[in-house]
């Protein structure tokens, strides 16, 4: 079958991409992108391949862009015969996307195939807001835990009002460690140490991922590029002997072995328990939170000073 695997998040598709193209498949027969890099590609199919899709500068009118307008090219591209139809669709984090793509995805289905739509998603990670009514039936639930240890496991069924069970060969694990913020000068210096301690005990700074509320630029981390003597570089640019940093909507789908997540302002409109859930469960073995209030657990954990 010729399939399509589609997500939201960039930084996920990009993943998503590598993995397929590892996986050895025939050219052409599974492409991997996220819905709005399919439309990017269409838009240089039917204008050039130097050409952009019009988003506008303006906040607002660039969010109705990428929600009403940005899809047009794949279905001008669909007609034109410049994109292909699908035989099957498989979209990832499906909470993500809004009601009218899915009206898209089956523009490109292929009139004589199967026209197999496959969603995973999770309703409690719907952090965008976008309403989202995922349009499959029937829905399977899958109740295990396949990422975290068993400890960040059950911080995570919490946070996400959900009752996963960790998968019987996952480690216990080291329970999550709350840090209260006083300074950004100390927030960070507590960080570096950290970091430094956990790579003398063998963890590669690669394997650890910083995550915030908001950009770097309006994060506690403004202006610092690193953390100890490992460089903190952007998702965008992860590499080898350096610590990454990421917006916690931006890592949504990915993971790390460790996950350090500052939260700075508890009133920040942006933070909500379904953030939280997201941020927490990005660790696989390590989780560290930097805030000024402890929602890792129901009962109090012992501070540490940042």
């Amino acid at each position: 079958l010729k399939v399509l695997l589609l997500c939201y998040n960039r930084a996920l598709s990009n993943q998503l991409y590598r993995a397929v193209k590892d996986m050895g498949f025939p050219d052409g027969r599974v492409w991997a992108n996220s819905f709005h890099g399919l439309c990017s590609w269409a838009h240089r199919q039917l204008h050039g391949s130097d050409a952009r899709l019009p988003v506008p500068d303006n906040p607002d009118a660039k969010r109705i862009f990428f929600r009403e307008n940005a899809y047009k090219s794949v279905l001008d591209a669909v007609e034109r015969g410049v994109l292909p139809r699908f035989d099957a669709i498989v979209v990832d984090e499906g909470q993500d996307f809004f009601d009218e793509w899915w009206l898209v995805l089956d523009e490109l289905h292929r009139p004589d195939g199967p026209k197999g739509l496959y969603v995973f998603y999770d309703p409690g990670q719907a952090i965008f807001d976008h309403g989202c009514e995922v349009p499959v039936a029937p829905t399977i639930q899958f109740p295990t835990n396949f990422r975290n240890t068993k400890v960040l496991a059950e911080v995570i069924n919490r946070l996400g009002e959900v009752d996963s069970i960790p998968h019987l060969r996952a480690p216990k694990g080291d329970e999550p460690l709350w840090n209260t913020v006083s300074s950004h000068r100390k927030l960070a210096r507590g960080m570096a140490q950290r970091i430094q301690d956990l790579v003398r005990q063998g963890v590669a700074p690669d394997r650890i991922v910083v995550l915030t509320v908001h950009s770097q630029r309006n994060s506690p981390l403004a202006g610092i590029t690193a953390l100890g003597e490992h460089p903190l570089v952007p998702l965008k640019e992860r590499q080898k002997g350096a610590v990454t940093h990421a917006t916690i909507g931006g890592f949504k789908g990915l993971e790390a072995d460790v996950v350090f997540c500052v939260e700075e302002d508890q009133t920040d409109p942006l933070v909500c328990r379904a953030l939280r859930y997201v941020a927490a469960s990005r660790s696989k073995h390590l989780f560290y939170l930097y805030s000024q209030e402890n929602w890792l657990s129901t009962s109090p954990l012992a501070a540490a000073p940042a």
